[in-house]
């Protein structure tokens, strides 16, 4: 692997979950410790599977995280290596956006747009644009690479507006802004990248930034369908040579129905899917909500979700017509915040 000193690899904000947690202890090694345990209420998978970044750590003082699927981490990692390219840094791509407490950022992208403001990040489409804005309590407002319509603009009466033109595409944008390092470094622990490597500053770092973004939204897809095709593969042998010890002499084509059909049933349905679940979630998700983040496990036919409601009212009502329409939405986690409640829910076909 050939160890690039000015490689920084930028990760869609959409795979991050972003928390922040208050941790008890005397001192950072304590404190780094019991994080893990801290921050798996936020998540509704096994904190097993997830690699977990921090910020700075100070007693007394909350803590932030950002959580990332281990195994996709190390599927970017992998086809990055693949090229010899090995990155010192990991950010996610919101955070590279310009923000303190007053002042947030708007990156549009397409008919896509990255939002940052002081301990929040996300990417939403162009037309939530405005919902997200209008929950938000800062002063000024930095347009770069897009504007926002007369009736937009209007609407933010108390918001004092910029813009700011940053290069012909997304990637010089977000190169732009890079200054060599970062709150959140994802290279982290068994993650993290040799030592004694610093990161140039110039279009070199775009250069090569530009590069390991290719690499990564094309060699991610094709890692996990490599994987996804050898996991496939590996389960149908294993489960024709189980047939084969059960049932000699017979070479079904279709084993899984074959043994439904042994055992005196019918083979299951293949669930309901990405795209039924997320239709269920969007036609009883009321206006003034926000659908925050997807996640969908396919083997396990769940949708994993984050949304932003009103109340806790309003949340009970989600719930109920969700069940009215065959779809169980289990509520992993909510919190209480100044604009309603943020709720962290798996939704599912009933069984």
């Amino acid at each position: 692997v050939t160890n690039l000193s000015n490689v920084l690899m930028v990760v869609p904000n959409q795979y991050v979950l972003e928390v922040s947690a208050s941790v008890p202890g005397r001192n950072p090694s304590q404190i780094r410790r019991a994080l893990p345990f801290a921050v798996e209420e936020f998540i509704a998978s096994d904190i097993e599977t997830m690699h977990l970044a921090s910020g700075a750590v100070r007693a007394g003082q909350p803590v932030a995280c950002q959580l990332v699927e281990r195994r996709l981490l190390e599927n970017w990692l992998a086809c990055l290596n693949a090229v010899g390219v090995q990155p010192g840094f990991c950010v996610a791509d919101a955070h590279l956006l310009p923000h303190s407490a007053e002042e947030g950022a708007v990156l549009f992208d397409g008919g896509q747009v990255i939002v940052r403001t002081e301990g929040q990040a996300a990417t939403l489409d162009r037309a939530n644009l405005m919902l997200a804005l209008q929950t938000l309590t800062i002063e000024r407002l930095t347009l770069i690479n897009g504007d926002l319509s007369e009736i937009e603009r209007a609407q933010l009466e108390n918001v004092e507006v910029a813009f700011d033109s940053r290069g012909s595409s997304t990637i010089e944008a977000l190169a732009s802004f890079w200054r060599g390092q970062t709150d959140i470094n994802i290279l982290q622990g068994a993650f993290s990248p040799p030592k004694n490597r610093g990161l140039n500053r110039g279009w070199g770092v775009a250069a090569a930034l530009a590069g390991a973004w290719i690499v990564i939204a094309w060699g991610a897809m094709l890692a996990e369908a490599w994987w996804a095709d050898r996991q496939a593969a590996e389960l149908d042998q294993e489960a024709r040579t189980l047939y084969g010890q059960l049932f000699p002499g017979e070479k079904p084509r279709n084993v899984r129905r074959a043994m439904a059909a042994k055992l005196g049933g019918t083979s299951s349905a293949e669930g309901r899917g990405f795209v039924a679940l997320t239709a269920d979630v969007a036609a009883v998700l009321p206006k003034a909500a926000g659908m925050k983040a997807l996640d969908y496990v396919s083997d396990k036919d769940e949708l994993k979700t984050e949304i932003s409601v009103s109340s806790f009212t309003e949340l009970e009502r989600l719930e109920q017509q969700l069940a009215s329409r065959g779809v169980q939405a289990q509520l992993q986690n909510s919190l209480q915040e100044d604009n309603g409640v943020r709720a962290y829910f798996v939704v599912r076909e009933q069984p």
